[in-house]
């Protein structure tokens, strides 16, 4: 966890999971996070609700994080979410935001995984790349409970919404993936 005040930042991200309007479904889940200028990401806010109305409270909470945390740096959030769930990502685009389909398809989830997981490991300085602030408890909740069935190797996918959300987020700033030589080469013009 992130317990000192947030540092400078000067991008905001956030990630988004849309589930259906009823009690008994899917939760609808969004995190957003501030990248600092030493490119860490703090996970500054969280949302986790489902039943009636509730992509209405998720657009109320976007505006909400839009006013906290990209207005006071001049500049819109960034959100990411599945690119299976075109119709949130079109009404939120319709509304304003700024919003983009995650990668998706075949080995998407463990790519996420990974992602997430390099963040969390040691710099140089001994300090992962990734934090969040301790009033967020679902979130850490989650962290603690996400895990594979050791029988099958797959995600174990009940109450894992703010970790998808998460994973979209960690994806919109790594928007570059592979291996770094071989992008480098293919950006250069080809010489005969």
């Amino acid at each position: 966890t992130w317990k000192a005040d947030v540092p400078e930042y000067w991008k905001v991200i956030g990630g988004l999971d849309f589930g259906q309007e009823s009690a008994s479904a899917h939760w609808t889940a969004g995190t957003v996070a501030v990248l600092t200028r030493t490119n860490r990401i703090i996970v500054a806010d969280e949302f986790k609700e489902r039943g009636a109305a509730v992509l209405d409270r998720q657009g109320e909470w976007m505006v909400e994080m839009q006013k906290r945390w990209g207005d006071p740096i001049g500049r819109r959030i960034a959100w990411k979410a599945d690119r299976s769930q075109m119709v949130g990502i079109n009404l939120w685009k319709k509304s304003g935001f700024t919003i983009s389909q995650s990668v998706g398809g075949s080995g998407s989830v463990d790519e996420g995984i990974k992602a997430v997981a390099r963040m969390l490991l040691p710099d140089a300085a001994g300090l992962p790349g990734l934090f969040y602030l301790p009033r967020l408890t679902e979130l850490e909740d989650e962290f603690k409970e996400y895990r594979r069935d050791p029988e099958t190797r797959r995600i174990i996918e009940v109450d894992d919404d703010l970790m998808d959300a998460l994973r979209y987020m960690v994806e919109g700033v790594n928007v570059i993936t592979g291996d770094p030589n071989r992008l480098i080469r293919n950006a250069l013009p080809r010489v005969r």
